[in-house]
């Protein structure tokens, strides 16, 4: 599986569209194969390019605290899964989906 959390100085970043940073994780059972981050400028990105690395990147789950209605749904119809609620450092709140923990709102 490989999931896409936004983040800004090592936590979850509270708004996902207005996110500049993002970790892809490449996820396998409760291992993490592989981790790439990569950058936007959010201000020059409509929906499309935001989804864009994502789907090239064969994400399929998206990882947020706060989406934007508008968003969550572009996602949601481009074939993505999306949870809200994530909050706190990105170390914990990768533990906590690797081993199936709830957190979220």
């Amino acid at each position: 599986m490989k999931a896409a959390l936004p983040v800004k100085m090592g936590r979850i970043d509270k708004y996902f569209e207005r996110a500049k940073t993002f970790l892809i994780l490449e996820i396998e059972g409760t291992t993490i194969k592989k981790k790439h981050l990569f950058s936007i400028n959010p201000r020059q990105s409509n929906y499309g390019q935001l989804i864009y690395p994502f789907q090239n990147s064969g994400v399929k789950l998206i990882i947020v605290d706060k989406i934007d209605a508008k968003v969550n749904q572009t996602l949601k119809e481009n074939g993505f899964k999306v949870i809200t609620g994530a909050r706190g450092p990105v170390t914990e709140v990768v533990q906590r989906i690797i081993h199936g923990r709830r957190f979220f709102t």
